[in-house]
């Protein structure tokens, strides 16, 4: 498991917000993915779930986990991102879990996966079982383990910087 940091000092706590509401998840397209999330791996996805936890006025935060095609495992897996807000301000660093090892984080691609990519959207020809049935909801219907797992390990990441940033 790796991880990588990137400065969010730019990022605005009520685009987030409009992205998806404190104690609720959305699954998004590729354009509403937020910008501060690296291009490159934005075009790999299949799709993107955006999981908000916290408070409406205090520390809050937020993961976009990017399901994604992996050629050299042949598999899709998830890189989840995550930011945190106090207030209405951003931590220091955003951080990117690169292959994380929970439970469900990597599953194989599916037999006749890229055939049907090559003839039409990956979404309407493949559902990923990672990706909740429902385009929203709230956290506590979110029943699928390695999205919750994802999460959790990213607030862990960020739960220190957030504690820093509290203090000042």
């Amino acid at each position: 498991m790796k991880d990588s940091w990137v400065p969010i000092d730019n990022e605005k706590r009520a685009e987030w917000d409009d992205l998806c509401p404190v104690g609720e998840y959305r699954v998004i397209g590729a354009n509403e993915v937020p910008t501060v999330l690296a291009g490159g791996l934005v075009e790999k996805g299949h799709s993107y779930l955006v999981v908000v936890s916290g408070s409406t006025t205090g520390t809050a935060y937020y993961m976009v986990n990017v399901n994604r095609i992996d050629d050299k495992a042949n598999a899709i897996d998830q890189e989840p991102f995550g930011i945190a807000f106090v207030g209405n301000e951003p931590v220091y660093s955003g951080c990117y879990i690169h292959h994380g090892d929970w439970d469900g984080r990597t599953r194989p691609i599916p037999e006749g996966f890229v055939q049907g990519v090559l003839g039409s959207t990956l979404s309407t020809c493949y559902s990923v079982t990672s990706i909740p049935d429902e385009p929203a909801g709230k956290i506590e219907d979110l029943q699928i383990k390695s999205q919750r797992d994802a999460f959790l390990q990213l607030m862990k990441r960020l739960e220190p910087h957030t504690r820093d940033h509290e203090k000042k």
